[in-house]
């Protein structure tokens, strides 16, 4: 946190989850019968893994590629109303899972072609157990190729701006 004091969850920020498709069920524009993420919070940031859905510009913007993807109103929305208070995070790799250290990440995923597969009979909560159990410092708990600490950066950032 470079010398800033941790946002404290459920005080300074809120995690609403949702998986796949679950998305589907969310609007960022108000839509009638869709569960409106700036009516839970104007404050609102979604995640989402990349999968086959999204690609990465040299100049580091996402561009859906896949327009019929459950994400791609959430993401569109957000970017054509250049949100002050929100944004969308495409994970940089495959999916959220992409930012484990390599080690980590090859005992239980493998990538075949441009997807990453779970190659263990393990659960993901166990496997997020073991990962938060060995876990050491941040600058160890994540694959330093990834754009994971920009990403954290600009979640910091934005939490803070939020508390203005």
């Amino acid at each position: 946190t470079n010398g800033k004091p941790m946002p404290v969850e459920n005080l300074d920020f809120s995690f609403v989850l949702y998986g796949g498709s679950m998305l589907g069920h969310f609007t960022s524009n108000g839509t009638p019968g869709l569960i409106d993420i700036f009516s839970i919070n104007k404050n609102s940031i979604v995640i989402m893994d990349r999968d086959l859905d999204f690609k990465r510009a040299p100049n580091g913007t996402d561009e859906c590629i896949n327009k019929s993807c459950v994400k791609y109103q959430v993401w569109a929305d957000i970017a054509i109303n250049n949100s002050e208070t929100g944004y969308c995070w495409v994970t940089e790799g495959y999916t959220i899972e992409s930012y484990l250290p390599t080690a980590f990440r090859h005992k239980h995923y493998r990538t075949f072609g441009s997807r990453l597969k779970q190659i263990t009979t393990y659960s993901k909560v166990t496997i997020a157990n073991k990962f938060v159990a060995g876990a050491g410092t941040f600058n160890h708990s994540h694959d330093p190729k990834t754009d994971l600490p920009t990403q954290i950066e600009k979640l910091f950032k934005s939490i803070e701006a939020w508390k203005l």
